[in-house]
């Protein structure tokens, strides 16, 4: 039974605890929790007049297709998609080609309470069905979207029902054109009646009438390999890259999907396709009308990724290079070079990198971030996740010894050479009051430290008093450390406990709390936090031992890295880089980016850059998810955070305008930083995870709980084997018959579990 819904009972409904409660259950496995969640109709309302007279409804409305009335509006759905905020992008770039107001066409998008899916409710036009109104929308927003794309085609129904979506997930709400007034009946045809007939849908399922294809042959004669590989070989490949095998109620998504890839190898001919494809059980002519169907669609030039990964790893394992790191590595960056700089830069990137030669530029673009941010004090940014974070830079430069490295050198000077000035105007003051007190015998003559007065540019030699009073010196401000050597960290000296480094660099990321109790009364005792940007610079060997103490504890994925990549082929221009003058008309062009900087203050809220955040973040989550890459995973989530900081930096000396080169180049640096991290440091971490995992053992198990039903000797042996317990098992099974756990069948030659075992399993 249908009841009435408004705007204001909407608003009730997503913004519910309950809802959201409900979402988050059913996303962790509840199998009743999506049952009992609220759900509306969007395509049709409830009209009494199409009720039978001599059976009026009682109480609302039933949810039958002959007595709902259009609303004019109708529903897509695009499931199991790695990145659904990519598929909303991808509306609103279709919108903008054909020059439409969103708020005319578009009432309503959310993520679906499974988690990896869009729903959009749009205007449906006038004189066409749903299912013809969905299929012409599908196709828009696939001219725009890159990669594969599908969408529930079981959605055409009018009577079809919406799971409510929680508040924080719906991405665009027109309350206007959602609850519009209902047009007149004649304007939409009547849904119940099969009025649209299109040979080849996007997707397989529903009752309106599809023309049915051909039965495609299974063919032999096309050949059992691709560029040497077996079709077989590269198949199964491809399955992996898309999730495994699929379960019974996704076989024919899944196939679509398999099919999209294969017409790219399979001179995109659709019996080709069937001749390598398996059914998965599904019934064979609903196989090949599905593959029908996608070599039907729009066919980009370039490959899709998943079917280069699937070449890739298929390749290396026919070449006998299946070392399991060796796939996941690629998984994860598909080329040996890390990712390309964006061909147009913001203008202050562009600037700091233009007197670089081209091969240093992408190190220069992540290493001057640092002293970047030690221009900002006082300022804070609203990040997707409801917290406001101030941004912290800590960047380290890994390549060879003859890379090039202090290529970053003459850009951080020039950006913190206002600081420099200031520091030497206050070690000046400072030291005439040391001398002051020097000269003064009594203590209570000597003159008071002066107030007000702060060094940001730190050498990385100072104890931990002097490391406090600087920070507690400094108040909002960043201290700023530029370190030849990443080893020079521990001559910080901030403690003599272990790790006492590493924890401070994870304080550093967070603004956490650190400081010192003394009880003399000259001594520093102050408890601070810690405000600190720095640069370092180091070779792949160093790096990696350096931090090789500090895999699991969360110091990596709070630092960013960058590296500089050597040509073998041009290695002459790299030995000998020729850079341009960082002259006055340099630092002239980059006042007004640091002015702008120093002069901001507050909490500032970027929506642009909070949503473009929250979208990489979900995407790179859903990428760890489908290469199951823990590694991955864990670089991923503080990576999205630090780029966000760059973006809001860029934002900010952007004069507050947010604008898609500066998204372009905050996704690259994300990119970038990640596939440096991989690289260095994937197989390390790896290494460390797949230790944790065998250092925990699991409690007391009896041996009998691995056993199945019937067993044998031999079953019992080889299990014990892989226990790592003696061989012979003549006392264990003697003792499992006299407690009447297990019982023998000679005449078969087994051993089959009894009642009892139940109970003591």
């Amino acid at each position: 039974m249908l009841k009435p819904c408004d705007a204001q009972q909407f608003m009730t409904l997503t913004q519910s605890e309950q809802t959201e409660r409900l979402i988050l259950d059913h996303r962790a496995g509840e199998p009743k929790a999506k049952i009992k969640l609220p759900a509306l109709t969007y395509m049709g309302v409830f009209d009494k007049t199409k009720w039978p007279p001599s059976n009026p409804p009682k109480g609302g409305g039933t949810r039958k297709a002959e007595f709902m009335r259009p609303t004019g509006l109708l529903m897509i759905d695009f499931d199991h998609s790695s990145n659904p905020r990519a598929i909303y992008d991808a509306l609103f770039s279709c919108l903008a080609s054909a020059e439409v107001d969103p708020t005319s066409v578009l009432a309503l998008a959310h993520i679906t309470p499974s988690g990896d899916g869009l729903r959009l409710v749009l205007k449906r036009e006038k004189g066409k069905s749903i299912q013809q109104g969905q299929y012409e929308w599908f196709k828009r927003i696939q001219e725009h979207y890159e990669g594969e794309l599908t969408f529930d085609d079981v959605c055409k129904d009018i009577s079809r029902l919406s799971f409510a979506p929680m508040q924080r997930e719906i991405l665009y709400y027109n309350p206007s054109l959602l609850f519009a007034p209902l047009p007149p009946q004649e304007d939409y045809p009547d849904e119940r009646a099969p009025l649209w007939t299109h040979p080849n849908p996007p997707c397989e399922g529903g009752n309106t009438a599809i023309a049915e294809p051909q039965v495609l042959p299974h063919r032999e004669d096309l050949g059992g390999s691709y560029d040497g590989i077996p079709y077989s070989d590269i198949v199964l490949r491809l399955e992996e890259q898309l999730g495994g095998a699929p379960e019974h109620g996704a076989r024919n998504s899944f196939i679509f999907t398999m099919a999209c890839n294969l017409r790219y190898i399979c001179n995109d001919d659709p019996a080709w396709i069937a001749s390598v494809l398996p059914t998965y059980g599904e019934d064979p002519q609903k196989q090949q009308r599905t593959i029908q169907s996608a070599v039907q669609r729009p066919m980009s030039r370039e490959m899709p990724e998943p079917m280069k990964r699937a070449l890739k790893i298929a390749k290396m394992c026919a070449a006998g290079s299946s070392d399991e790191s060796e796939n996941s590595e690629f998984k994860i960056h598909n080329s040996e070079l890390p990712p390309a700089l964006p061909a147009v830069l913001p203008d202050v990137v562009e600037l700091l990198v233009s007197r670089t030669p081209e091969h240093l530029r992408p190190a220069v673009a992540m290493s001057v971030f640092p002293p970047l941010g030690a221009h900002v004090h006082g300022l804070e940014f609203a990040y997707w996740d409801g917290r406001d974070y101030e941004p912290t830079f800590m960047n380290v430069l890994v390549a060879e010894l003859s890379a090039g490295k202090s290529a970053v050198n003459k850009p951080i000077d020039c950006i913190i050479s206002d600081i420099k000035t200031r520091d030497l105007i206050v070690r000046e003051r400072m030291r005439e009051w040391r001398e002051q007190c020097a000269r003064m015998k009594s203590t209570e003559d000597k003159p008071k430290r002066p107030e007000g007065l702060y060094v940001q540019i730190l050498s990385a030699d100072m104890t931990n008093a002097t490391f406090v009073q600087r920070l507690l010196d400094a108040g909002e401000n960043f201290l700023y450390t530029q370190m030849d050597e990443v080893e020079l960290l521990d001559a910080l000296k901030v403690s003599s406990r272990s790790g006492a480094v590493s924890a401070i660099l994870r304080l550093a990321f967070d603004c956490g709390e650190y400081g010192q109790e003394r009880i003399a009364t000259n001594a520093v005792d102050a408890r601070v936090r810690v405000r600190w940007n720095w640069n370092a610079s180091t070779t792949v060997q160093r790096v990696r031992k350096y931090f090789a103490k500090n895999i699991a504890d969360g110091t990596l994925s709070r630092l960013s890295f960058a590296t500089i990549i050597k040509d073998d082929d041009d290695w002459g221009d790299m030995l000998r880089p020729v850079f341009g003058e960082y002259d006055q008309r340099f630092a002239d062009e980059l006042k007004p980016y640091i002015d702008r900087l120093e002069q901001t203050r507050g909490r500032l809220v970027c929506p642009e850059a909070k949503a473009w955040a929250d979208r990489l973040s979900l995407e790179l989550i859903g990428f760890a998810r489908e290469i199951e890459d823990r590694t991955y995973a864990q670089f991923s989530h503080r990576a999205v955070l630090m780029g966000f900081f760059r973006a809001m930096l860029l934002y900010v000396m952007n004069d507050c305008q947010w604008t898609q080169i500066i998204a372009d180049f905050a996704r690259w640096t994300v990119e970038y930083d990640l596939w440096c991290k991989m690289r260095f440091f994937s197989d390390m971490i790896r290494s460390d995870l797949q230790g944790e995992k065998t250092s925990i053992q699991r409690g007391p198990v009896s041996l009998l709980t691995l056993l199945p039903k019937e067993f044998t000797r031999e079953d019992v042996r080889a299990l014990r084997i892989a226990q790592g317990m003696k061989p012979d098992p003549k006392n264990m099974l003697s003792h499992w018959v006299c407690k009447g756990v297990v019982e023998r069948d000679d005449s078969r030659g087994v051993y089959v579990k009894g009642p009892k075992s139940e109970v003591r399993n």
